[in-house]
């Protein structure tokens, strides 16, 4: 299979090994939407601005603000299919997270 041009724009599915899991849909560079399908977080979804940083062409450094305060900042491996992301919460608390990601 040939790699798109773009690896990042499409659908993609973020899983988390606490069972979360994110549909993400990527129609530009600037903005995504996301939707929780699984886990603590289920049925919560969002519309994001996104400042992204291509790192290699096949991996991507994202960041946003959600209308709660929690800041995302992401590294996306598209070929690797994996994804590491730090959340801070409003209050200030770091999570560090890694997972997978896939286009669907």
């Amino acid at each position: 299979m040939t790699a798109p041009a773009a690896p990042h724009l499409g659908r993609f599915r973020f899983e988390y090994p606490d069972g979360a899991i994110y549909e993400v849909d990527v129609d530009d560079d600037d903005a995504l939407r996301w939707r929780c399908v699984a886990g603590e977080n289920k049925g919560r979804e969002g519309k994001e601005v996104v400042d992204r940083v291509p790192l290699h062409p096949e991996q991507h450094l994202l960041s946003w603000t959600e209308a709660d305060g929690l800041v995302v900042a992401q590294v996306v491996n598209y070929d690797a299919g994996s994804v590491n992301t730090v959340l801070v919460l409003p209050g200030g608390q770091r999570v560090v997270l890694q997972g997978t990601v896939q286009r669907i």
